[in-house]
């Protein structure tokens, strides 16, 4: 019972996390006002990973391009 509650908790963290993480993505892709730099960019996402604790599950990796 408690590894079913805990493992639908782990599963909603992620799902937040995951959603998140593409509103940032939108946020680089986007026509005005697009969200620029490495060090901005790790900044935005490190709040989403921290909020939600879920470093552990996401590799990141920031490019110029």
């Amino acid at each position: 019972m408690l590894a079913a509650e805990r493992a639908k908790t782990r599963s909603e963290l992620l799902q937040a996390t995951e959603k998140e993480l593409a509103k940032i993505v939108a946020a680089t892709i986007r026509k005005k006002n697009r969200l620029k730099g490495a060090s901005d960019i790790a900044l935005k996402v490190g709040k989403v990973v921290n909020r939600y604790k879920e470093a552990r599950a996401f590799q990141t990796r920031y490019s110029r391009g």
